[in-house]
C-alpha cells in the first residue's frame, strides 16, 4: 500500500482507492458533514512489551440524534476480531491489558497527533513504515499524556473562572475584573483548542494582580504547562 502525500483536500483522498487507515474513515465521514475526531489506544505489538507497542487509531464520532459522541474502530472484523457499529455498547477491536501497560486515551482529538503525521510525510510505503517502526510502534506516547494532563487542568481554571466571574457579579470579586475573567476564559478555552494560541492573560496578571493571588498562580501555572506542549 502506497501512502498518499498529506493534503486537506477530500476530494483528491477520495478519488484513490488505496489510503492509510489513519484518516481514511474519518475523511469519509467529514465528507458527509459528519463531526468526527481522533482516539488512541497503546497496544502491544505482539505478546510481550519487549517487543514493543503500537499506536491504535479509533475515531469519535458524534452522533446529532444521541447528543453524545461515540468511539468506533474501523478496521474490519475477522476471526476473533468484532468491532460491529454498535450505539448501546462500545464495540472494538481490542481490550486493554493495563497489567503489561497498554493504555486506553478516551480524550477525542480533532487532529492526529504530530507524530504520526510527520513519519506518514517522510513515508511512501505503509509496509516498510511499518516494519521501520518508526510510527506505528510509540513506545512512549508522553505526549499524549501531557495533553490530556493539560485538557484536564485547563478545564479546573475555567470552572475557577466562572466561579469568580460570578462573586464579581455579586460585588465581592477581589482578582481583577469581569471583562478581564471573561477573557481569560476564552484564553483558556483557545489554549485548549490550538497549541498555537498566545494567551494575554500572563502578562495582565503579572502587571496588575496580587502576587498572593491564588487564581493568578493557577493561571500562570496552566501557562508554563502550555507552552511545554508546543
Amino acid at each position: 500500500m502506497k501512502i498518499l502525500p498529506g493534503s486537506s483536500n477530500l476530494d483528491h483522498y477520495l478519488k484513490h482507492s488505496e489510503i492509510i487507515d489513519f484518516t481514511h474513515p474519518e475523511i469519509q465521514l467529514k465528507s458527509q458533514g459528519i463531526p468526527t475526531g481522533f482516539c488512541y489506544q497503546r497496544l502491544m505489538v505482539f505478546d510481550t512489551p519487549e517487543k514493543g507497542y503500537s499506536l491504535h487509531a479509533l475515531h469519535g464520532v458524534f452522533l446529532r440524534s444521541l447528543d453524545r459522541w461515540i468511539r468506533l474502530d474501523a478496521r474490519g472484523n475477522k476471526a476473533g476480531v468484532q468491532a460491529q457499529f454498535s450505539i448501546d455498547k462500545e464495540r472494538l477491536a481490542f481490550t486493554i491489558n493495563e497489567d503489561m501497560d497498554e493504555k486506553d486515551f478516551l480524550m477525542i482529538y480533532t487532529s492526529p497527533i504530530q507524530a504520526t503525521i510527520n513519519t506518514l510525510k517522510e513515508n511512501r510505503d505503509a509496509i516498510e513504515m511499518c516494519w521501520r517502526r518508526r510510527a506505528m510502534v510509540y513506545n512512549k506516547p508522553r505526549q499524549l499524556n501531557k495533553t490530556a494532563n493539560f485538557i484536564k487542568e485547563a478545564e479546573k481554571v475555567k470552572m475557577k473562572l466562572e466561579c469568580k466571574i460570578k462573586v464579581h457579579k455579586l460585588g465581592q470579586g477581589k482578582d481583577g475584573t469581569i471583562g478581564q475573567l471573561k477573557n481569560f476564559y476564552k484564553d483558556v478555552e483557545l489554549m485548549i483548542k490550538s497549541k498555537s494560541h498566545i494567551p494575554s492573560y500572563p502578562r495582565a496578571i503579572t502587571d496588575s494582580w496580587d502576587v498572593n493571588s491564588v487564581l493568578g498562580k493557577q493561571l500562570l501555572d496552566l501557562y508554563e504547562v502550555y507552552k511545554r506542549l508546543r
